[in-house]
């Protein structure tokens, strides 16, 4: 009986923070959708050009792969990626006769309970505290940093070589859960899976058993085939975890056999991975520009505030025999401070390392903050304790309001714009079921860059600029189209460009009207195909 009502109160408390997490990162969506201009609708993207990369995953999907293509660049490929997450995401909107971007919001609200089952889960093992694992749990999913009170401290416009000058909670998601379940479901999975397969390995570890072993294994056999961002850092914390363990035990060949065994059975994944980055160029060259560097390391601390200088009080007070002897401690610190090190490693894409990090950050915070609450319910009387408690409470969770509010003014700031990312114009959402309905898979659009990162997520159909990286050389390829645009002469030049480059129809509608003085409606090679009051789409003639 005692057993049963320590579960009940365990799901109840899955089950609220899942509600508030949902609640929460959702407000944003119901507003947009709820102030949706007369004659537009809702894209379902927000301040975010990726997105509609993953609604054309799923378009593809929907429309009978199995593989993917990067339908954002115009360059011939085979199709060689596969990855099991958008597949599901894809499968369920065919299933269901869903809109890519239904199907991604769905899974945004139905992984918020695993997300945070799977955290409470490994949260029982590494905190004996009830209590403590609750502020634990709660600090993972709701905390932030200091980036709202200190983003005027720094130039905004200045972005980088892909780091924005800002503290992480302001611009990268997949650092805080919170953030991920507001852009994007694959985050939300990625996190999961990550933190199931580094507890099982460390259960492995403890318990000898190899049981938990292929579990872990074959966890991160799925999480590499979707996220390959992760290998390198389950590989590291797994080894350097490894090492230290048979180093304090004094014995090595047990514990580095299970990192065989689970090098061998993720292999294959990693394997494969390597073969498409070989065989297909398209997909090397695209993970050569994803260029994701880790900002300036004030920009890391600030941006975790709080939590990470409560998590060391909380390392502090560690002695030399809990770290010792409490594997967990040994586990939970291998995990922090390899992290660290990661994202500074030089590999291109080191800032995505970054997801995961919070967890035992948190963890390590969640004694000093129960003991501080404590304190502070202890003496509930007096004011400087609800003083010190409202300052702890804005200083964790003001930047995730901040994004919340961020999202429903640029909502709010789009409906007055004629084109913009988070609503697109019925005609023009027409014009995309066109493309869809009545051209091949061959087919290439040509377009101005903003009508061709919408293109593929709503029609499955490749255009010839859409996408910073997925776009091969797209800062080249944006001034070709510039130039192809501005002027309404070079006739000759450009039918070599479009038959070049294999262009089977041009996208016309305001945003490319406004890039010059093109007029396509005058010219031999083109006939218009299809027409609306907003969009005319022209077919390139063969001869």
């Amino acid at each position: 009986m005692f057993h049963l009502s320590i579960i009940q109160r365990e799901v109840k408390i899955i089950l609220l923070i899942s509600c508030l997490l949902i609640v929460s990162t959702n407000i944003p969506f119901l507003y947009g959708w709820l102030v949706t201009p007369d004659e537009y609708v809702i894209s379902g993207v927000v301040l975010n050009a990726d997105i509609n990369t993953y609604f054309s995953r799923i378009e593809e999907i929907k429309q009978g792969h199995v593989f993917f293509t990067d339908l954002s660049t115009s360059e011939r490929q085979s199709r060689i990626l596969f990855d099991p997450f958008w597949l599901a995401v894809g499968l369920t909107a065919k299933w269901f006769s869903l809109s890519g971007a239904t199907a991604f919001h769905l899974f945004r609200i139905m992984l918020a309970p695993v997300l945070v089952a799977s955290v409470f889960f490994a949260l029982k093992h590494f905190i004996d505290n009830h209590r403590q694992r609750v502020v634990a749990l709660f600090l993972i999913f709701f905390a932030s940093g200091f980036g709202a009170y200190v983003s005027g401290l720094f130039n905004a416009e200045i972005f980088a070589r892909g780091v924005f000058n800002q503290p992480i909670d302001l611009w990268v998601p997949e650092a805080f859960p919170f953030f991920s379940t507001l852009v994007t479901p694959h985050f939300m999975a990625g996190t999961a899976l990550l933190t199931l397969c580094l507890l099982f390995f460390f259960l492995a570890c403890k318990q000898n058993s190899y049981k938990h072993l292929i579990i872990s294994s074959l966890i991160a056999f799925v999480l590499f085939s979707f996220h390959p961002f992760k290998i390198p850092v389950v590989y590291g914390i797994l080894g350097c975890f490894t090492f230290v363990v048979s180093w304090l035990n004094r014995q090595w060949i047990p514990h580095f056999l299970k990192l065989m065994v689970f090098l061998a059975i993720t292999s294959p994944v990693v394997g494969y991975m390597f073969w498409v980055m070989r065989h297909s160029d398209v997909w090397r060259i695209h993970s050569e520009q994803n260029i994701n560097p880790t900002p300036a390391i004030w920009h890391v601390f600030l941006g975790f505030g709080l939590v990470f200088l409560f998590a060391l009080f909380g390392i502090a007070r560690l002695r030399k025999q809990q770290f010792e002897h409490r594997l967990e401690n040994v586990f939970l610190l291998t995990w922090l401070v390899f992290g660290f090190f990661i994202l500074y490693s030089g590999f291109p894409y080191e800032r995505r390392f970054i997801e995961g990090l919070l967890i035992p950050m948190a963890i390590f915070a969640s004694y000093p903050v129960s003991v501080f609450l404590e304190n502070i319910v202890k003496n509930r009387a007096r004011l400087r304790s609800f003083i010190f408690a409202y300052l702890m409470g804005a200083a964790l969770f003001t930047t995730n309001v901040v994004l919340v509010i961020a999202y429903c003014v640029e909502y709010s700031e789009s409906r007055a714009k004629k084109f913009s990312m988070e609503y697109v114009h019925e005609d023009v959402v027409s014009a995309f079921d066109w493309l869809k309905r009545r051209t091949g898979e061959e087919s290439i659009i040509l377009s101005h860059p903003v009508t061709g990162n919408f293109i593929p997520a709503h029609s499955g159909r490749r255009v010839f600029i859409g996408h910073g990286i997925m776009t091969l050389s797209f800062n080249q390829k944006r001034s070709t189209v510039k130039r192809f645009f501005t002027s309404n002469d070079l006739d000759a030049e450009k039918i070599k460009f479009l038959r070049d480059h294999h262009i089977t129809h041009i996208f016309w509608s305001e945003l490319e009207d406004s890039l010059g003085t093109y007029q396509p409606s005058e010219k031999e090679y083109l006939t218009e195909v299809y027409r609306n009051e907003r969009v005319i789409v022209f077919a390139v003639r063969n001869e």
